[in-house]
């Protein structure tokens, strides 16, 4: 079972955080992942994530991690990402973004494009890393969201806000 939330407040609200926060006692893990204490509430797993505007909450009954971007508010990244790409990208998700390939590209009505695939590797990288509850400890380039048979993942937009890419990502098992 998966639950994905979206609410756009403009102002950086953080309703699902403090909703989280409500629901009963939150614990850090080692590198910050947040997990349910409350007894009632063993089972359930959550991961948040945040633009500008917008931010993602997505409850599941295993471990999860997502991650979310807004294309609208990122002026430049067209000439931008090549150069975050060969920084923090493998070999070959750097080949896929710069491929033209479909295989992993959102269903649409947009192009499928270099930026856009861009997005995609971006927030299954970084839902990856919430989703193992390591982090930025983790490091970009020490793994290939193509190459994780452990997990798997869900990327699209937001029905209600087409310019957020989502990832999330859960384990096989």
């Amino acid at each position: 079972m998966q639950r994905i939330c979206h609410y756009s407040g403009g102002k950086r609200e953080r309703v699902f955080k403090s909703l989280i926060d409500n629901l009963g006692p939150v614990r850090k893990g080692p590198h910050g992942k947040p997990y349910f204490t409350e007894a009632g509430l063993a089972g359930i797993f959550f991961s948040l994530s945040y633009t500008q505007e917008d931010e993602i909450l997505c409850l599941s009954d295993c471990e999860v991690g997502v991650d979310c971007e807004s294309t609208i508010a990122r002026p430049g990244i067209g000439k931008r990402y090549k150069a975050i790409a060969s920084r923090y990208f493998t070999e070959d998700e750097q080949a896929y973004v710069e491929s033209g390939g479909t295989e992993y590209c959102l269903k649409t009505a947009d192009i499928c494009d270099a930026v856009q695939r861009f997005f995609v590797v971006w927030t299954r990288k970084e839902a990856y890393m919430k989703y193992t509850g390591n982090g930025f400890s983790e490091g970009f380039l020490s793994f290939s969201v193509f190459q994780l048979p452990q997990v798997s993942f869900k990327t699209g937009r937001l029905p209600d806000a087409p310019h957020i890419i989502y990832s999330v990502c859960e384990g096989n098992g």
